[in-house]
């Protein structure tokens, strides 16, 4: 509850205002004017104010946005250039000699003089028809005040309820930069300064990045009056919301956003109150807090690439076989990671247009790349489940050193779960899909280069074999993981293409798809061992069905049925195959 206010108060731009300085009496004339304080609220604001609730638009309203200077309450309209430039004009019942004014005139007049609105108490005046077509065409609002209104008290009253709320925004203005001032001291950062803000305005606040992306907030409550605001993904919609102060029709209350500029992008601070009358100073107040926030989000930047910085060290320490294992165990305590228990590394990369890089060149920090964006949705999931995981982006890829392993299954089971979730972020943030690689387990910090080769091969050949997006793990390669060794891949080509003959594809005369078909009733077949009865049904042929095809490959590839090197032969060339076709 405000407390009356005396004739002086001082607004925060620092001049001094009175009572007497804005309402003059000008009983010769009729009427009583007051001059609107600064910040000029619109009529719209104007109109919420207690003294004239309940007050209705009949026409015009269009031009509730206005904002008037002035409040001139009288009864002689026998001239509307008394009224003035910027008035709100407010007139009771017309003395005798002006009944006969039509309305549609008094408001071409009072429109020409440049005033804002008109309004009255249950006049015949404001009754016209023409009148109020000609006020809906002009944007002129013709406005009907409750009839119980004391027209005589409304001036004063109207002034004082703007001195008071002049006197709550400077409050608040106060109250903000102290809070700000207390929360800069204590080094709180965005969480502080959206408490601050939170607390001084009585409603929520939130501080997001240039995307929308919640990064701080404070207040009680949902917003549930407010979800226009927002994405289907919970981020604020930083390009539809204009920068100052508005409200949704229908929402109540109101809300500020202003922007926080940080190295060339801008977030924003957003602060919302749902009862709260705010005004163009509380507007000065939250850019202020704007400031505030740049600096501190500026910092926690500095702090988040310094610390990745300090991961990519480390883990190219530990997985480069140019790197000091004794370096990476160093930088790995000052981390926190715990590197002495079974580790489970994972590489995963984010599949570009033209496919992955595999080089271990840095990338330069930024925090829109597709590999910081797939960073962060592995550390935000794997520490869920293993608060000691370490996580970086590195030379564009992601690797993890993923501890808490137990069975096999289970864990293989958890670590699709985790690789699911992590693509399910990354298309929300729009990111591309991503291939995901998984080592076996290893046993302390000198295995993790190993592992690390096992993951990066994983991911290599699952997207081979799988297409992007896949998710593979070492265990599963077998013999591929031997094959992948060796670096001469035309001499892996070569051998393919020897041992299945026209089988390979070499042959443009040949149809692909029937030699596709063929090479997998072959896998089939040497999966079975030859089980002809098992193999058809697996294919779903008939017996007799695969007795031909048998015969057909055997021609194509040579008697593998009876001999056990041929057979060994053809089922590492299948292997091969892919391998040969990124």
């Amino acid at each position: 509850m405000i407390p009356p206010v005396s004739d002086r108060i001082t607004h925060p731009d620092g001049r001094e205002f009175t009572k007497s300085r804005y309402c003059a009496q000008m009983g010769e004339m009729g009427r009583t004017t007051v001059a609107i304080p600064p910040d000029h609220p619109s009529l719209a604001e104007l109109l919420r104010m207690p003294p004239m609730r309940g007050a209705v638009v009949l026409a015009g309203a269009a031009g509730l946005e206005r904002a008037p200077a002035e409040l001139v309450v009288g009864t002689n309209i026998d001239s509307p250039a008394v009224f003035g430039a910027g008035s709100l004009a407010v007139i009771t019942e017309p003395e005798p000699n002006t009944r006969g004014t039509q309305l549609h005139e008094l408001i071409s007049e009072l429109d020409r003089v440049g005033a804002c609105a008109l309004a009255c108490i249950q006049s015949p005046l404001c009754q016209q028809s023409a009148g109020l077509h000609e006020a809906d065409l002009r944007g002129f609002p013709v406005i009907q005040l409750p009839q119980d209104l004391q027209v005589e008290r409304l001036a004063e009253q109207v002034l004082d309820h703007l001195l008071q709320r002049a006197v709550a925004t400077l409050t608040r203005s106060e109250r903000l930069d102290a809070a700000l001032a207390t929360a800069v001291a204590a080094r709180a950062g965005l969480h502080g300064i959206a408490a601050a803000l939170a607390t001084t305005l009585g409603g929520h606040a939130m501080i997001t990045d240039s995307r929308g992306r919640v990064l701080a907030e404070a207040g009680a409550g949902s917003l549930p009056h407010l979800t226009s605001c927002f994405d289907r993904h919970g981020r604020f919609r930083v390009d539809d919301e204009s920068l100052g102060l508005s409200s949704h029709p229908g929402s109540g209350g109101q809300h500020i956003v202003a922007a926080i500029p940080v190295g060339g992008r801008s977030g924003r601070l957003v602060a919302i109150s749902p009862s709260l009358d705010l005004t163009p100073h509380d507007l000065a107040a939250v850019s202020r807090a704007a400031t505030v926030a740049s600096q501190a989000l500026g910092e926690e930047i500095a702090a988040r690439r310094a610390c990745e910085r300090r991961r990519r060290e480390a883990v190219r320490e530990l997985v480069t076989p140019q790197g000091c294992l004794a370096r990476g165990r160093e930088l790995a305590a000052e981390l926190g990671w715990d590197l002495d228990r079974p580790l489970a590394v994972v590489v995963a990369f984010a599949e570009p247009e033209d496919g992955p890089v595999w080089g271990l060149e840095d990338v330069p920090p930024d925090d829109e790349t597709a590999e910081s964006t797939l960073a962060a949705a592995w550390r935000s999931l794997a520490r869920q489940r293993d608060p000691g995981a370490a996580v970086t982006d590195l030379a564009g890829e992601v690797v993890v050193l993923l501890g808490g392993l137990g069975n096999p299954v289970q864990e293989q089971r958890a670590l699709r779960d985790l690789a699911h979730g992590v693509a399910q972020r990354c298309r929300i943030a729009s990111a591309p899909s991503v291939s995901t690689g998984v080592s076996l387990p290893v046993s302390g910090p000198q295995r993790i280069a190993t592992g690390y080769r096992q993951a990066r091969a994983a991911a290599r050949i699952g997207r081979r074999l799988h297409g992007p997006g896949s998710l593979t793990t070492a265990g599963s390669l077998g013999v591929l993981r031997l094959l992948d060794l060796v670096e001469d891949t035309d001499q892996l080509q070569y051998f393919a293409q020897e041992a299945l003959g026209p089988l390979a594809g070499t042959d443009p005369a040949l149809d692909p798809t029937e030699l596709a078909d063929l090479r997998h009733t072959l896998t089939v077949l040497l999966e079975c061992n030859l089980n002809v009865a098992q193999a058809a049904r697996e294919l779903h042929f008939h017996y007799n069905t695969l007795r031909y095809r048998i015969a057909k490959l055997e021609r194509l590839v040579g008697p593998f049925t009876r001999d056990p090197h041929r057979r060994l032969t053809l089922e590492l060339a299948l292997q091969v195959l892919p391998l040969c076709h990124d």
